[in-house]
Order: structure tokens, then sequence, then C-alpha cells
């Protein structure tokens, strides 16, 4: 057993305590100091009881205990974790619709996204989109219509603020991967984006460090210069943060089979019998004492 906000069991302690002491404090009359305990006993009948203890305080010590979270660990034997999900983060901004790349970068972005929606078997995929901002389109689900509906409406103008910020994109990631519970993950940067900052570098890392990886996937032909062309050097250096590879799509717009071919395999659903944190509430059973007590107090109000 567990408590999931101790702080309250020093609130439960010191109404305990003040209950105690008040209902003392009641019992101590005049006739106390003439007569016998247990003569005064037996000629007030259940006045102890009535008067042993303050219920109100009684009440809300009960009630402080039970917001300090009682908690059981879940039963590990029927724990299941997903163990691996693959996230897909696309550029839309303007400069994906040049068609350097056939028919245009955004279109070839497109056709891989869904290729990797394909490679990614029974596990989850989600789809981030961005621009000069982020938005996840498409969270984590086994079911890839709503992600292929996504991809599909795909376009220059879909994020409202142009630009291509890979900080942005992967700050976004970087949130939904940590809130997905998945015990490992595979991010796919697709872009074209030249403006690749150290900040992006370390949330690469940030993304190696919880246990995922990134792998950046750039869309232009190296002869372009206008728009302004991909650093390949910073895109190899990003990629190699996030513990994955950078692959340079050319004119053909298509990935070379070996390319990903270390994503064969199918994770899908894992036992994790000891990764299990889940925890399971316990202070209904002390709001459930808390109704007789309810219902005396009623009594007491009300005779």
């Amino acid at each position: 057993m567990t408590l999931l906000a101790p702080v309250w069991v020093i609130v439960a302690v010191g109404l305990g305590v003040l209950a105690l002491w008040w209902g003392d404090r009641r019992r101590r009359d005049s006739w106390h100091r003439i007569m016998a305990p247990d003569v005064l006993a037996y000629l007030r009948p259940g006045q102890a009881l009535r008067n042993g203890i303050n219920l109100p305080l009684l009440i809300a010590a009960l009630t402080a205990l039970a917001l300090s979270g009682p908690a059981r660990i879940a039963d590990k034997q029927n724990a299941f974790l997903l163990a691996e999900g693959w996230l897909v983060a696309i550029d839309v901004s303007k400069s994906m619709q040049t068609n350097d790349v056939a028919p245009t970068r955004l279109a070839a972005a497109r056709d891989l996204a869904a290729d990797l929606a394909a490679r990614a078997g029974g596990r989850p995929v989600a789809l981030v989109v961005f621009a000069g901002d982020a938005y996840l389109a498409a969270p984590f689900a086994f079911d890839k219509r709503p992600y292929q509906s996504y991809l599909a409406a795909l376009k220059p103008g879909v994020v409202p603020i142009d630009g291509s910020n890979i900080r942005r994109a992967l700050a976004l990631t970087s949130n939904v991967m940590e809130e997905s519970g998945l015990l490992r993950g595979r991010v796919f940067l697709l872009t074209d984006g030249p403006d690749i900052h150290e900040d992006a570098v370390a949330l690469g890392r940030r993304l190696a460090g919880s246990g995922h990886r990134l792998d950046v996937l750039t869309f232009a032909d190296p002869g372009t210069r206008d728009p302004e062309p991909v650093d390949i050097e910073a895109a190899d250096r990003l990629a190699e943060s996030g513990g994955g590879a950078h692959h340079a799509i050319g004119p053909a717009g298509r990935l070379p089979e070996a390319g990903l071919a270390e994503t064969t395999g199918d994770l899908g659903l894992i036992a994790a019998p000891l990764t299990t944190v889940r925890q399971i509430n316990q202070s209904h059973w002390l709001l459930l004492l808390m109704a007789p007590l309810f219902l005396f107090l009623f009594r007491r109000i009300t005779a």
C-alpha cells in the first residue's frame, strides 16, 4: 500500500487528535468532580459514547485521510504495455512544393509516410505536421485509416504559420512519445528544412535518452540552390544525436529498399510484468466507512 499524497496524513492526524481532545473536553462537567466515573456512567448510559469524540472533526479527519490517496499496485500479471510505435513528423512548409524531387517534395514525403505506415506492421503509428508551428494530426493508433486520411489531405498552408521549425516539431514529438507510454518508439522526420540548430540536436538527444530513435529524411536535389539547400552535415548530426540515420531522398523521390531494412520485425504488444507502475486508489473504502458516521451525526442533529 502506498500513499499518493502523504501530506494529507499530517492533516488527518491533527484533526483526529483535535476530535479526541474536543470530546474529552465536553465530558468534563461539574459532576465529574464529585462523582465516581463508574457511578456517573451508570446514571448516564450512552453519554460517554455521545460525548467521547467530536463527530464532525472525526469525519473531517477521515476525509483528509482519504485525500492522502491510499493506493495499491495494479495486478502485474495482467499488465501489458505497447512495446514500440512509429511517429512520422512531416514538413508542410511552402518550400516542400518545390519539384526538384518528383513529383514534388511534399508529394514524395506523403508517399514515403504512407509506406512507413505499411512497414510499421502491427505497431501503432502517429502523425505530426509542422511548418512554423507543429500539430499532432493523428495520435498513436493501431487503426491506420485516420493516419492515411490526414496524410492525403496535407498541403502547404494546412499549418498557418510558414517556416520549417524543426525544433518545435521535435519538442511536440518528444511530448507525444512521453505521454504515449511506449517502451520505445521510432521517429521519422521528413523535411527539406536547412535550418537545423543545436536546440533541435538537444531534442534529438532527449529522444534517444528516453529509449527512442530519430531518423531524418531530407527531400531535395543536391544541386538545387533555390530554395536554400539542405545542410547535409547538420542533418547527419541531428540523426546521430537521436541514435538514427540520415537518408537523403534525391530527385527520384524514393528511399532505397535497404535504407530501412533494420525496421523488420513486429513487436506490437508485450507483457511487461516488471514495468507496470499503475496504482489503484483505495480512498473510496474510507469514504464508505464515513457513511454510518454521517447517519449518526444526522440523527443527533435532528433528535
